[in-house]
């Protein structure tokens, strides 16, 4: 689960833990992203591809043991921030 927009505080309908503790008690992986300060972007769709793919083999295992391709990001964070938070 991602919070956007985490730069605009002041304008806050949700605190961080009420969306935290949501996220938790439903077994979700929690983060706070702000374009805008370059906060967490690269993390948060890090976090997406990698969790997504341990599903995947997860589910290719139980079908036929089959391996899977090995995946790895084309830029690294470093390269994104020199670009900015967004892509």
């Amino acid at each position: 689960m991602i919070g956007n927009k985490s730069d605009l505080e002041d304008i806050r309908e949700i605190s961080y833990e009420e969306a935290s503790n949501f996220a938790s008690s439903n077994n979700y992986y929690y983060i706070e992203t702000s374009c805008l300060e370059n906060k967490n972007v690269f993390q948060a769709f890090e976090k997406i591809i990698i969790e997504t793919y341990k599903e995947k083999v997860k589910e290719k295992k139980k079908e036929d043991g089959e391996k899977l391709f090995k995946i790895s990001l084309k830029e690294t964070e470093n390269e994104i921030k020199r670009k900015g938070g967004c892509f």
